[in-house]
């Protein structure tokens, strides 16, 4: 049974016993004790049981078989997420020092948002509104693949392929009365995201809000991330907007560069 997670936490044993193995094989760094019974022995399972867990590591890519030596490594499926587990985390936190003078300034609800596998919306931080009636959007929250503001931050700066991959999977549906569905209608939308580095969308998710998107640039230059600012219609007067989404792309741009990517080549007006 894994050793990493708290007593009271009920594990299922046969995933329990693979991340000991992973853990093991951690530490393990030189391989010289690496081989099937030396890392049965270690986690205390028996061979046959270690052989059949072992077997599935190495067939998904997460241990790698040296069959000269025959001991086990970790495998290279481990880097991406790795990878992506280590840019979610700087991702919050870095995020986390640059939005709470935007939220202070303009009374806007400002939340992270990470584009997922499965092309829903994931709010990874948030920082609600100081105004006593605000828009609140929770950690965890997931919003749809076609949700506006969102979609047009993140498509605009994908392949055209990818694009029409997009539309050819999710249609192009309404939310309100005021959603965007014909497909030249969006196009131009995200020609101007293109152009000037945010989004805007006016009471297409929901009726009473208006909100804008503005896209994080990895340091890969891949957009898989934004800041979106939101905010109840009534109080954001129409000619804000764009004043607003200039402002939400600055703090965007502050955390791209702090994530070692860096800032969009946009129009600066």
């Amino acid at each position: 049974m894994s050793k990493i997670a708290p007593a009271d936490v009920k594990l299922v044993p046969a995933v329990g016993r693979a991340v000991d193995i992973l853990r093991y094989l951690e530490t393990d760094l030189d391989r010289s004790d690496a081989s099937l019974s030396a890392i049965a022995k270690a986690v205390a399972i028996n061979k046959s049981t270690c052989s059949g867990i072992l077997k599935t590591l190495v067939a998904t890519g997460f241990a790698d078989y040296d069959d000269d030596r025959r001991t086990y490594r970790l495998g290279p499926s481990l880097i991406g997420l790795g990878a992506r587990a280590a840019l979610n985390r700087d991702l919050v936190e870095i995020s986390k020092k640059h939005i709470g003078s935007f939220v202070r300034e303009t009374g806007l609800t400002c939340v992270v948002f990470e584009w997922m596998p499965n092309d829903e919306y994931l709010v990874t931080a948030a920082l609600e509104s100081p105004r006593a009636i605000k828009v609140t959007i929770d950690v965890g929250q997931r919003f749809p693949p076609q949700a506006p503001v969102m979609m047009r931050a993140i498509l605009a700066w994908q392949t055209q392929k990818v694009v029409n991959q997009f539309f050819t999977r999710y249609g192009t549906p309404h939310f309100t009365t005021a959603t965007l569905t014909r497909r030249e209608d969006i196009e131009a939308a995200m020609e101007d995201v293109r152009r000037l580095g945010y989004a805007i969308s006016r009471e297409e998710y929901y009726a009473a809000n208006t909100a804008i998107a503005a896209p994080i640039l990895a340091a890969d230059r891949q957009v898989r991330a934004g800041l979106c600012a939101v905010g109840f219609s009534s109080q954001m007067l129409h000619d804000e907007a764009p004043s607003l989404g200039r402002r939400l792309r600055a703090v965007a741009d502050d955390i791209s560069v702090d994530l070692g990517g860096q800032s969009l080549v946009v129009d600066k007006n």
